[in-house]
């Protein structure tokens, strides 16, 4: 079987690692991938592309993805919106034409060259080939314009990573028998049994939007005056300016010198923070907290999140649960676990064993070569 990945591929990316490593263990089952990559629009110049790709991909598309910046004029973006049509309906065709020999072509979708503008043109054209797509997140795009989600249903095989991402197409008009749920997957480090000190918070891109960081903030002031001041590492592929944000307001509560900020992290470094955690706290209130809580269980990292998103089916009850956007139970919880080694062990013990029947890399690549295969 031959597979094309077509994906983000450049570094320090989440899903770019992401098909990094669901590229290394289909090879290892035998499949051979080719990877299909492109320019983005995450502000990567043509010059940098080189320098900046995880590895050198097998094809790199010539359409380039037409940017329509945040600071153009209304009518500088209504001519920028018209022409990107064209280029997309481009990429489109060049997508399909790129591995003539493949058995599938596989489209990780997330936002910007990988969004729902060029996914649609992909789908729109016939192929021979057969067609799947892994929805990551949901593009601005397709929220606006809701008859596009229709388009999925030309694909073979639409792969989400929860049943929360799996109602949430269904309700855009995704028929249900071509949706298929296979989680994130994640490596399983050793345990090397770090002094765990810290409290880990992920930022993700958006620091301030969606991620529970002003109540978690408040919920550490709360902790501080009871006596627990221990310190917080965060790290996500957050902007400069989100940081900066961020350092204000902890400034503001009077804890900003308990905070680290490492910014984007991955790797043996990245699991070797979340070995460093006596917590994990993911407070998320929308987008996706699969990445936060893959590397919680399979670094035994005790976890306090609230039951939104995807939250509840990946952490099961292994975790701690906290309303959203409520600082003082957040506080509470936290305390709860601080104060109680017997309960984190147990709980650490039971998300690792979650991470490694569920949401290994071993199994989540053999799902995705069943679902190629169906």
């Amino acid at each position: 079987m031959k597979v094309g990945l077509i994906t983000c591929w450049y570094k320090h990316q989440i899903y770019s690692n992401y098909s990094r490593e669901l590229r290394n263990h289909l090879l290892a089952l035998g499949v051979d991938v080719k990877v299909i990559a492109s320019e983005c629009g995450c502000g990567l110049s043509h010059q940098e592309k080189g320098k900046n790709l995880v590895e050198k991909p097998d094809y790199f598309l010539k359409t380039q993805y037409p940017v329509i910046g945040k600071n153009f004029s209304e009518l500088r973006r209504k001519i920028s919106f018209k022409l990107a049509l064209g280029y997309n309906f481009k990429r489109g065709v060049e997508l399909n034409s790129v591995c003539p020999d493949c058995n599938v072509l596989h489209f990780q979708q997330v936002n910007d060259a990988f969004g729902a503008e060029s996914l649609t043109t992909f789908l729109v054209r016939p192929s021979r080939t057969k067609k799947v797509v892994t929805v990551h997140e949901l593009d601005p795009f397709q929220l606006h314009y809701r008859k596009v989600n229709r388009l999925y249903n030309k694909a073979h095989r639409v792969l989400v990573h929860s049943n929360y991402m799996k109602t949430q197409l269904m309700a855009l008009g995704v028929e249900e028998e071509k949706l298929q749920i296979i989680p994130f997957g994640v490596n399983l480090p050793q345990l090397n049994g770090h002094h765990r000190t810290k409290i880990v918070y992920y930022g993700g891109h958006h620091l301030l939007s969606g991620k529970g960081f002003q109540p978690f903030l408040n919920a550490i002031a709360h902790l501080r005056r009871w006596g627990y001041a221990f310190p917080v590492v965060v790290h996500g592929g957050f902007s400069i300016g989100d940081m900066i944000k961020g350092e204000k307001l902890a400034r503001g509560l009077g804890v900003e010198s308990q905070f680290e900020w490492l910014g984007a992290v991955e790797g043996s470094r990245l699991h070797k923070i979340y070995q460093e955690g006596l917590l994990s706290v993911i407070p998320f209130t929308k987008g996706s907290g699969a990445f936060a809580a893959t590397l919680s269980m399979a670094n035994a990292t005790p976890v306090v999140a609230t039951r939104a998103v995807e939250l509840p089916e990946y952490l099961g009850d292994a975790a701690v649960y906290v309303p959203v956007d409520d600082p003082l139970k957040l506080q509470k919880k936290m305390v709860e676990l601080l104060s109680q080694p017997d309960v984190r062990q147990e709980l650490a013990g039971k998300l690792r064993q979650r991470a490694e029947r569920i949401f290994a890399w071993p199994v989540v690549a053999k799902k995705t070569v069943e679902a190629y295969e169906n």
